[in-house]
């Protein structure tokens, strides 16, 4: 395309009028790349023992978005079908609604505030699209003294067996930063 797009400058450089061709080609191009990226970075990946979490920790406490597969979670992507499928998409859903995923700082005084979990196929109330279906949560920690809190941990392997990799975000009063954290490795995370 570069070399393309040099001929095209070159021969409107021979008509004349060419900074203001060139100006909207150059206008066009970076819109339509930009566009692109849009469209690419829309929605994560839906992989497969991956777990995406993002923290936000502010004056009031601790705020968290996770996106998982439930083939993560356990180890399927449709409604249960046996008794077993039920008790296991219970104990995933309680565990992920009640953050018994999270542990963090005593000191900092925090207690669940909120707790939204998106999960219709997992309840049974809706069927995978195309074989597929994710879970997202949203929930919300309160603390009462949220500066205390400069590390937590995530218990989130002990909990889902099926997760091997988790795509860690967290942004906290002085800063950001990202971790990603396979199975077998330390899940403390550092907050700025």
């Amino acid at each position: 395309m570069l070399m393309s797009f040099n001929f095209t400058v070159r021969k409107l450089n021979f008509r004349g009028s060419s900074f203001m061709v060139f100006s909207m080609m150059c206008l066009l191009t970076f819109m339509m790349f930009q566009s692109n990226l849009a469209l690419a970075h829309g929605k994560k990946a839906h992989v497969h023992g991956l777990a995406d979490i993002d923290f936000a920790v502010d004056e009031n406490g601790v705020e968290a978005h996770v996106d998982a597969p439930l083939d993560s979670l356990v180890g399927f992507e449709r409604s249960p079908r046996s008794d077993a499928e039920k008790n296991i998409a219970s104990r995933a859903i309680a565990i992920l609604e009640k953050g018994e995923w999270v542990e963090l700082p005593p000191e900092a005084q925090c207690s669940l505030f909120s707790s939204e979990l998106k999960a219709d196929v997992l309840r049974g109330q809706a069927q995978a699209k195309a074989g597929h279906a994710d879970a997202g949560l949203h929930i919300q920690w309160r603390c009462k003294k949220p500066d205390l809190i400069k590390h937590f941990s995530l218990k989130w392997f002990e909990q889902f067996q099926h997760t091997d990799t988790l795509n860690v975000q967290v942004v906290g009063l002085n800063g950001q930063t990202g971790k990603k954290i396979k199975r077998g490795q330390s899940a403390r995370i550092e907050v700025k």
